[in-house]
């Protein structure tokens, strides 16, 4: 009898995923997150329900979250990792210490000094069997988990390196959606010379197991936090708390009612054309601070026409040099679906936006009825509705050739090379990691090409026709 109890619960309400916050940037954007997700479902930094959650449906926190039996308290399905404990021992310590599970917390003894052979191959294998037990323990303890979402930096060592063991341990589970959030490098400023190196080694060795890759780089973070929120000096206190709402909007329909489903699985199937092309940029409206949002009123068109201006975007590349080859819009709160397809029809019959030929339609639109929250005393304020868009551009292949440039640079003096041989690396993986972009570069270039259909001449037409007549002649004879 208990069977068809538990098949019925997994249908209709069961959806959980697993966060992975790796390296000091996924923790640090993982602080952000998990303080607006406590936020979102009215539980205080301990775990247990707030005062004012008396009367609400607690059943949405059971895809992030997992509830003790014996205490009102919910448990967040994530795993914190970092070779170095300076940034964990920060959560530790600080005013989210009793929220997490004391065993999801890993950290090592020495870091990976911005190499990603140190993650990968030397210093990365001495926790990698924690965080696996970790995985395991995650899993069992949940009904069915349709996804896992990774949090990174693609220019440090153990956002790269690292991640690159932990992907192996996924083998394990083959059938969960595997969501990147990486932080990608900057045009114009780095944090480390080898940045390349570590950013096409990350890339290539977790390529072909990564579903759908949500790219974002701090530079347009911070033009983004002084434009709109009115920070003057961002922090990565501040730009951790955007992309915690971006993650909040990607996962809205997951946690909340939909009018239009828009899960990990719907957005994967009509994001990505291609396995290898699954690299979307993000735009979010509206993210602004408290003293422009009471001076502004964004209806559906507006918020729409803000998420396709480059200012809104998340990267730093030109949307208007490529080609569109699909686009998703996630709205919260109270949205009208007639006035979204409306005003999608006004933007596609603009100048401005150009799609490939195969994918003349292009559109996939979620709507979650639950409107968005901001964290209190963050700076941002909360509107009543919102829209994440997350649109697959050919675009995209700039930054890799931008990225593929930089390590050939380097990577045709032979800087700085030795460093990941010692570490027990080869130098051929070298070679095959740039071997591996370029080809990719090829791939977004094929699919901006058009398409060439060809059309059957007319003597073709009179040679088949020929052939008809003298088959039939020969059966007449016979």
């Amino acid at each position: 009898c208990q069977k068809p109890i538990c098949i019925l619960r997994i249908l209709i309400n069961m959806k959980e995923v697993i966060s992975t916050h790796i390296g000091q940037a996924g923790a640090q954007v993982g602080s952000a997150l998990w303080e607006l997700y406590c936020s979102e479902h009215y539980l205080k930094p301990n775990g247990c329900k707030s005062a004012t959650a008396h009367d609400v449906d607690m059943s949405p926190t059971n895809a992030f979250f997992s509830s003790t039996k014996h205490s009102e308290k919910y448990v967040p399905r994530c795993i914190l990792v970092d070779l170095e404990p300076a940034v964990l021992d920060e959560i530790r310590g600080g005013l989210y210490r009793e929220l997490f599970h004391p065993n999801s917390l890993i950290s090592g003894i020495e870091d990976a000094s911005n190499n990603f052979a140190r993650g990968y191959f030397s210093v990365g294998r001495t926790v990698i069997e924690q965080v696996e037990d970790c995985l395991r323990r995650l899993f069992e303890n949940a009904e069915c988990v349709i996804g896992i979402m990774i949090f990174r930096a693609l220019g440090g060592g153990t956002g790269s390196g690292f991640t690159a063991a932990y992907m192996d341990c996924l083998d394990e589970y083959p059938k969960t959606y595997r969501i990147e959030v990486p932080i990608y490098p900057s045009p114009t400023f780095s944090s480390a010379t080898v940045e390349p190196y570590n950013f096409l080694l990350g890339e290539h060795f977790t390529m072909d197991d990564i579903d759908v890759g949500l790219l974002l780089d701090n530079e347009a973070l911070y033009d983004l936090s002084k434009l709109y929120i009115g920070c003057a000096n961002p922090t990565f206190h501040n730009i951790n708390r955007i992309i915690a709402m971006v993650c909040s909007n990607v996962t809205a329909s997951t946690r909340y009612p939909s009018v239009l489903q828009s899960d990990l699985s719907i957005m994967q199937t009509n994001l990505v054309p291609y396995p290898r092309i699954h690299f979307p940029l993000c735009s979010m409206a509206p993210v602004a601070g408290h003293k422009i949002a009471t001076h502004e009123n964004y209806n559906t068109l507006e918020l729409i026409r803000r998420c396709y201006h480059k200012s809104t975007q998340l990267v730093k590349v030109d949307c208007k040099s490529g080609c569109y080859m699909s686009s998703a819009l996630f709205f919260r709160g109270a949205v009208n679906p007639s006035e979204i397809y409306g005003s999608l029809m006004r933007i596609k019959n603009s100048k401005f936006m150009k799609f490939v030929d195969w994918c003349p339609t292009g559109f996939k639109v979620g709507i979650c009825t639950e409107p968005p929250v901001s964290v209190p005393n963050s700076g941002i304020a909360c509107p009543d509705s919102s829209c994440l868009m997350l649109t697959n551009n050919t675009a995209i292949g700039d930054c890799w050739a931008r990225m593929t440039q930089k390590f050939h640079i380097l990577y045709s003096k032979r800087s700085f090379i030795h460093w990941f041989v010692g570490e027990g690396m080869e130098e051929s993986e070298l070679s095959e990691a740039l071997g591996n972009f370029q080809s990719l570069i090829k791939d977004y270039e094929e699919a901006a090409a058009p398409s060439e259909i060809e059309k059957p001449n007319g003597n073709d037409n009179d040679n088949e026709n020929n052939e008809y007549e003298e088959m039939e002649e020969v059966e007449t004879q016979e």
